[in-house]
């Protein structure tokens, strides 16, 4: 009798907050005016560097954050209280993106939708091999001369995963799990979120 197991596994733990994403749109536009920008993986667009925590504002987001990176760790890293190590705000106009990174010097990360608005751009994550498998699954083609079952993507081929961007959610991850976030194709509408990284508490 066969049996199919899920050998390898990727966790990406969503949640829904009740955050007021009011306060914190109007908290990022003006920190957006008032603080020059940095260029990491964002394609055009706003990343700023990372805020301050002792604003009370980020400190009551932080203590969100935290509670569910602890929970989401809890379940497959440690039992170790999670710590935001640092986070910052990405905004995005049409057309701009972020392409495809890791967070190095961390554990986890994630990223708070502070305003979605239609067609804003979904946040992709790619699988861990996939430069392998592409390669494979290039080589098979073409000595087989055939159309594989891998070109018909499931949760165990696909290249890559996208989730949907949806205000006062947060997605938390991996760090090393290779990630970009697609083009806002809203003409008229910002995509503004905050991303952070985590590290557990030594004691």
């Amino acid at each position: 009798m066969s049996n199919l197991k899920d050998i390898f596994k990727v966790p990406l733990y969503q949640v829904k907050l009740n955050f007021d994403v009011k306060k914190l749109q109007s908290f990022c536009k003006e920190w957006q005016h008032n603080h020059f920008g940095e260029s990491k993986s964002n394609r055009g667009g706003y990343q700023s560097s990372s805020l301050p925590k002792d604003d009370p504002l980020i400190y009551s987001l932080i203590q969100e954050l935290e509670y569910h990176s602890t929970s989401f760790a809890n379940e497959f890293i440690n039992n170790k209280k999670h710590k935001v190590d640092n986070l910052w705000i990405n905004i995005n106009g049409y057309k701009d993106s972020n392409a495809t990174h890791t967070h190095p010097n961390s554990i986890l990360s994630g990223a708070y939708y502070v305003n979605t608005p239609k067609d804003c751009g979904d946040l992709q994550f790619e699988h861990p091999a996939i430069d392998i498998l592409t390669y494979y699954m290039d080589a098979i083609r073409i000595r087989s001369g055939k159309k594989l079952a891998y070109d018909n993507p499931s949760m165990y081929n696909a290249a890559s995963i996208m989730v949907p961007a949806i205000e006062n959610s947060l997605y938390i991850f991996p760090s090393w799990l290779k990630h970009s976030v697609r083009s806002n194709q809203n003409i008229k509408e910002e995509r503004i979120s905050i991303s952070f990284n985590t590290f557990f508490k030594a004691k």
